[in-house]
């Protein structure tokens, strides 16, 4: 019997209970859980420029915190290895222990052999490394990233998904890495914020042809459109989708230069940073 492979992300302070969830989620999704765990070597201090993430220490404390970085995520591995063997599962658990320099290609490495990206809450990511995770799989990988509260269990199945459609190529790619979530059961909202019709390219209204293309999937599709009074997007979507009591949020990222969202804010960044509702996201 064929298994999909859910990968995550966690950090050598990532509690237990997380790990049991990653667990649970493998089962109920008859998955193989592939868990990186992540540390990443501080960097030597110096007079110069610092960089995107990571943090420097001292040439007097280096050797140090590399041999105490060593021991927690050895000691890390092996209780996860023993909670995985305990639960019967199929799994495998690597450990990445990297230079800053290189954690965005080792993520998107281990993401390219994946069928679904899932980064749980409390994952023991410090906040740095949490967002070379994230780029490395949104921009570098073809799977999307599944990320928010409850995000275990919509990396299941979805029963009330909201898809955020702009027509791009992006949100195209974070619907079809939604797809197997999805079954004849689920209900799926295409919400279209100020919607603009397009000649030629959004059938007999915005959204209409991708709510075609989806019926075909026996799923069943409804087609909202709303305008967002001056709001921004993000806050537009968390609004609908919960009147609309969606488990799952599908969207496309950074539709923008991810570095001009970071200095005026975005969408994108907005949904990274809720706390509310699962994302699926992806830019392609």
């Amino acid at each position: 019997m064929s298994k999909d492979t859910i990968l995550t992300f966690i950090g050598t302070s990532c509690p237990a209970d997380t790990v049991q969830k990653a667990i649970t989620m493998a089962e109920e999704a008859n998955a193989h859980l592939s868990v990186v765990i992540i540390a990443v070597a501080p960097q030597l201090y110096s007079y110069g420029y610092g960089i995107a993430y990571g943090r420097f220490v001292g040439v007097e404390n280096w050797s140090e915190e590399i041999k105490n970085m060593t021991d927690d995520i050895n000691s890390k591995s092996d209780s996860v290895e023993k909670m995985v063997q305990e639960a019967g599962i199929s799994a495998d658990v690597v450990m990445e222990f990297c230079d800053v320099s290189v954690l965005r290609s080792a993520v998107t490495s281990h993401a390219c052999l994946a069928d679904r990206v899932v980064l749980l809450e409390h994952s023991g990511l410090p906040a740095d490394v949490l967002d070379g995770v994230i780029s490395g799989v949104i921009f570098d990988a073809p799977s999307g990233l599944i990320h928010g509260q409850n995000s275990d269990k919509a990396a299941v199945a979805s029963k009330n998904a909201f898809i955020a459609w702009d027509s791009s190529k992006h949100c195209a790619a974070a619907i079809k890495s939604a797809l197997p979530l999805f079954d004849s059961e689920t209900e799926v909202t295409i919400a279209v914020f100020d919607p603009v019709r397009r000649e030629g390219e959004d059938g007999e209204e915005p959204g209409a042809d991708l709510a075609s293309w989806l019926s075909r999937h026996d799923l069943k599709v409804t087609i909202e459109q709303y305008p967002s009074g001056g709001d921004e997007i993000g806050n537009c979507i968390l609004k609908r989708a919960r009147e609309k009591g969606a488990d799952l949020i599908v969207m496309g990222g950074y539709g923008h230069m991810k570095i001009r969202q970071q200095l005026f804010g975005g969408t994108t960044e907005t949904m990274l940073e809720q706390k509310e509702l699962p994302i699926l996201i992806a830019h392609k």
